[in-house]
C-alpha cells in the first residue's frame, strides 16, 4: 500500500510538472529535463510511470478530459438548455483561467497526434450539443441549429482565448453570452 501511495504521489508530482511546462512552452517547447527539475524527480521516475513526452500529454489531456466529464455532469445537473450552455462555458472557462493543468490540456490536445487518449475538448462539446438539443426540444432554438457545429465553433473560440489569455479567460463571459444569445428561437 505504501509503495502504491508514493507511486501515486510520483505520478501526480509529474503530472502537474508537466502541466506548468506544458502551459509555458506547448508539447514542441517543453523539455522533459525542465519537468524532471520542476518535479524534483530522476529521469529513472519519469519513465516509470511514461514512455515519452507525449506519452505524458497524452495522460495530462485524459486526465483533465475525465474531471472535465465530472465538471460538466456538475454544472449541468441543476440546469437545461442554454442556461445550461452558459454554465458550462463559463465553469470550464474558470476552470481552464484557474488550473494549469486544464490551460495546458487545452494546449497540448492541440498538439497532440489523434489516438488512444481522450480529448478534454469532446467532453466539453458534447455537454454543450446535449444542451442544444435540450434546447430545441423546449423551443428555445429553432430546430435548423446544427449543434455539432455550433458546439465545435464555441469549443474551438474558448480555446483560442485560453491559449491568447491565459489565466484572464474568466474574464470573457460576454463572448459566451453574445454567442448563446444568438441562438434564441425567434
Amino acid at each position: 500500500m505504501v509503495r502504491y501511495a508514493k507511486s501515486q504521489v510520483t505520478y501526480d508530482a509529474l503530472l502537474l510538472a508537466a502541466a506548468e511546462e506544458f502551459a509555458e512552452c506547448g508539447l514542441a517547447g517543453a523539455r522533459v529535463m525542465r519537468v524532471l527539475r520542476r518535479a524534483g524527480l530522476s529521469q529513472g521516475a519519469m519513465y516509470h510511470h511514461f514512455t515519452s513526452k507525449d506519452d505524458l500529454a497524452r495522460a495530462l489531456a485524459t486526465s483533465r478530459a475525465e474531471a472535465w466529464h465530472q465538471s460538466a455532469e456538475v454544472m449541468s445537473a441543476h440546469s437545461r438548455g442554454l442556461i445550461a450552455i452558459d454554465r458550462l462555458c463559463v465553469g470550464f472557462s474558470e476552470q481552464i483561467a484557474s488550473d494549469v493543468r486544464d490551460r495546458a490540456a487545452v494546449r497540448v490536445a492541440h498538439e497532440l497526434e489523434s489516438g488512444s487518449w481522450r480529448d478534454p475538448h469532446e467532453e466539453w462539446r458534447s455537454a454543450i450539443v446535449r444542451a442544444l438539443q435540450q434546447s430545441i426540444a423546449d423551443g428555445e432554438v429553432s430546430e435548423s441549429v446544427d449543434t455539432h457545429r455550433f458546439a465545435d465553433g464555441l469549443v474551438a473560440r474558448a480555446c483560442a482565448l485560453a491559449l491568447a489569455s491565459g489565466t484572464e479567460l474568466a474574464g470573457a463571459g460576454h463572448v459566451w453570452t453574445e454567442a448563446i444569445s444568438s441562438l434564441r428561437a425567434s
